[in-house]
């Protein structure tokens, strides 16, 4: 691994010609990361490194609410066109890719590789989020705890700032560890390729919305609306008890727990029963129920609906 350096604040001409240098010498991977506001995704910081080179933090709206430079949408302009000419690394890309191009107008490029994506891939079962993927793939120490999101003063400011870089920093050598891991494992390669290949279409979806047949639509909401009536009905009818409701855990808990005596098959944190899907399935492998067949397809059919809604 490299160093970690970082350059906050650049000189904006002289990043603006970094770039169009780099653009003419070829960029294979641009590294991007963005901060902003969740409440309405004003852009405190734009983290950006080219192979690598340099990291970047370019602020576009400092603590004061004022942006940092004059002329950001030339920030915006060449992100843009790096997008466009290289493959963006980013780490959960639906998320910071569509926050650019949704409200800031930076195009989407075509090629994408996103460092979750590649990580689920491999590890469905281990956590996804950038600090788990970190300590998954590094040694790198645990920074995840140091971002202010709504800085107050500069140094706030100050410490958004390089918590942006590390953010990037640590991107960088997360990629640069799956991409020799997936060299030699053709086979995960293909399915984080895959992954990644969908990326675009779906962020397309996402800004330009999808087509929708609505007398299917309706059809289908009708049919599941009638469907899960009638498991409804079956189960109160099953159970014995007035206003039965199946999707609820509470009551299927009573029922099995507390009315038939079923041992408890599955407990939250706290040591309570619980009675989620899986304890369910469980719980149905152990006591030949009609009722419980009845409930999960009650909970499967309900889930299908509220989708269509």
């Amino acid at each position: 691994s490299q160093p970690f350096k970082f350059v906050t604040a650049p000189n904006l001409d002289q990043f603006l010609a970094y770039v169009e240098a780099k653009l003419k010498s070829g960029v294979t991977y641009t590294y991007v990361d963005i901060e902003c506001r969740r409440e309405d995704h004003c852009l405190n910081c734009i983290g950006l490194a080219l192979d690598g080179g340099t990291i970047f933090v370019l602020p576009i709206y400092a603590f004061t609410n004022q942006r940092y430079y004059g002329a950001a949408w030339k920030i915006l302009v060449a992100l843009g066109r790096l997008f466009c000419n290289s493959t963006v690394v980013v780490h959960n890309s639906l998320f910071d890719l569509f926050v650019l191009a949704r409200y800031y107008r930076v195009p989407i490029g075509g090629k994408v590789f996103d460092t979750m994506l590649a990580h689920h891939r491999i590890h469905p079962e281990v956590e996804k989020s950038l600090g788990h993927v970190i300590s998954y793939w590094t040694d790198l120490p645990f920074h995840k705890d140091q971002n202010i999101e709504r800085p107050r003063n500069g140094a706030q400011q100050a410490q958004l700032w390089e918590y942006n870089a590390k953010d990037i920093y640590s991107m960088r050598e997360v990629h640069l560890a799956q991409l020799e891991f997936l060299a030699k494992h053709s086979d995960y390669a293909a399915s984080v390729a895959q992954a990644n290949r969908e990326v675009y279409p779906y962020l397309l979806c996402q800004l330009r919305g999808l087509r929708v047949d609505e007398d299917l639509l309706n059809r289908l909401r009708k049919e599941k609306t009638r469907r899960v009536s009638n498991l409804r009905r079956i189960a109160i009818t099953l159970s014995g008890v007035k206003n039965f409701n199946p999707g609820s855990a509470k009551q299927c808990i009573d029922f099995f727990h507390g009315t038939l005596k079923y041992e408890v098959v599955a407990r939250t944190e706290t040591g309570a029963a619980k009675m989620d899907q899986k304890a369910l399935y469980k719980l149905r492998l152990k006591n030949n129920n009609p009722l419980l067949d009845v409930i999960i397809a009650y909970r499967i059919v309900a889930k299908e609906l509220s989708m269509l809604q």
